[in-house]
């Protein structure tokens, strides 16, 4: 519970990794925290690339980065839709690579998504709930209707080379995207790296499955399995943190 957001997460590695000889580290990763005063949740998930050496200490280091430099921008008295998404994904992107070349380490050895989400945990009685978030890479927000899932900041794969990135961190910063939602009472959302989403579009009755899972928050032990999830085809690792928010903000 952060305000009246209650809140999940779980991060599992998916089965390609843990088949392999030997078995690959999970190379996704997520961060959650609230500032100083706890009137805001900071959501930071990273999906570090397969083909980078290290991914998963990319994806560490962006998730930890993200969050500290929030938190600060939060803790100084400042809006979230202050962020300049550009220059928090400028800094991130300079830690990386120092931590990077502490271990030895290139940029391309740690290439990585990254996503972060701010949202406001005590709304103020008469305002709308407000939804701050950037992305970078093929991690995506996505919004549970009545009916269905949407996504909210992100971009249908291409048939072709849906699994081809060509704008990630350290490298591409300035890539980053930046949308503000004001989101109804009772919403609910979710930050999940393609090992989630790419189920939810190609998985025949999966998103269906875990829109009447995620009505309202699971038992931990469930939410996990619930990631953990079993289909043909699905072998990535897989993130999400979900986020039911409180009903008693004004509809905006």
């Amino acid at each position: 519970m952060v305000g009246d957001l209650r809140v999940r997460g779980a991060s599992v590695v998916g089965a390609g990794h843990r088949c392999e000889h030997p078995a690959l580290p999970r190379q996704d990763a997520y961060r959650v925290a609230q500032d100083r005063d706890g009137r805001h949740l900071i959501i930071a998930v990273a999906d570090g690339m397969a083909d980078s050496s290290r991914a998963e200490l990319g994806a560490q280091a962006a998730t930890g980065q993200a969050v500290a430099l929030i938190r600060r921008h939060l803790d100084s008295g400042r809006r979230p839709d202050e962020i300049l998404a550009t220059g928090l994904y400028e800094r991130i992107a300079s830690a990386m690579i120092q931590s990077a070349e502490e271990r030895g380490l290139t940029a391309d050895d740690v290439r990585t998504t990254l996503t972060v989400a701010v949202v406001d945990a005590r709304p103020h009685p008469g305002r709308s709930r407000s939804l701050w978030t950037c992305r970078l890479g093929d991690t995506e927000v996505w919004y549970r209707t009545s009916d269905e899932w949407v996504t909210m900041i992100g971009a249908p794969k291409s048939a072709f080379d849906g699994n081809a990135l060509h704008e990630f961190l350290p490298h591409y910063p300035d890539a980053v995207v930046q949308r503000t939602f004001a989101i109804r009472p009772g919403a609910v959302f979710a930050v999940m790296t393609d090992g989630v989403s790419d189920a939810l579009a190609e998985v025949e009755g999966f998103a269906q499955w875990l829109h009447a899972r995620w009505a309202e928050p699971p038992p931990l032990a469930s939410f996990a399995l619930d990631v953990d999830f079993d289909a043909p085809g699905q072998q990535d690792d897989r993130t999400s943190v979900v986020v039911w928010t409180g009903r008693g903000a004004d509809r905006s």
